[in-house]
């Protein structure tokens, strides 16, 4: 009965070591994984920060570029509409000339004085949106030269990503593979160790059966 004893006792060593190699194994293999993920991650934020440093950057160099560029168009804009302003004035005074009886010297005086003015006035005007459409077309030729910068650091920071999204994935396949892996083993061990546990129960057994033949043919 005591051999019997211990062979019930080796298979349940046997069974508690299995399941002990199990346990471990599984907890094992979770850290493979998370310790996998988190560098992934790490991988990856940075890789965000990177791409993310770069392409704002750039679009603030776009905002100021656009900003610029709406700045300079207004201001075109006001000068083109002054500029009509004042001829429309000036054609309305010499249409009024035209109409001015031709010995009203006074007011014919008063009306070239004002065309005159008006003259003065367009021809400044004039020089005024000459000098905003160049700064408008000045202002569109940064905008322009800014997005173009702008799209090349967009597709830096994509091949950047990506880059990490690749050397991420990587990452987190070999984490799998060895979480894999330390499954397997400890599958393995665990099956060793009942077998062992099966094979030390069976030989004490085997003594057990032995021993109680002995004992009946002694008690013979």
């Amino acid at each position: 009965m005591a051999l019997e004893a211990e062979a019930a006792e080796a298979e349940a060593a046997a069974a508690r070591e299995s399941d002990r190699l199990l346990a471990n194994g599984d907890g094992e293999r979770r850290s493979a994984l998370s310790s996998g993920q988190t560098e992934a991650a790490g991988v990856r934020e940075a890789a965000k920060a990177k791409a993310g440093a770069l392409t704002k950057e750039a679009d603030a160099q776009v905002g100021t570029a656009k900003a610029a560029r709406a700045q300079a168009s207004r201001a075109r804009a006001d000068a083109s509409s002054e500029l009509e302003r004042l001829l429309a004035e000036k054609a309305s005074k010499e249409a009024e000339l035209e109409k001015t009886f031709i010995l009203n010297f006074g007011k014919k005086g008063e009306l070239n004085d004002a065309i005159k003015a008006l003259k003065q006035q367009a021809k400044a005007a004039t020089k005024q949106l000459e000098g905003a459409a160049k700064a408008e077309d000045a202002a569109e030729a940064v905008l322009e030269k800014a997005e173009a910068a702008a799209a090349k650091q967009a597709d830096a920071a994509d091949k950047i990503m990506a880059s990490a999204a690749a050397q991420a994935e990587k990452l987190e396949a070999d984490a799998a593979k060895r979480a894999d892996k330390i499954s397997k083993d400890a599958q393995k061990a665990a099956s060793i160790a009942v077998k062992d546990g099966e094979k030390s129960a069976a030989a004490l057994r085997r003594a057990a059966a032995v021993a109680a033949k002995a004992e009946a043919k002694a008690a013979k």
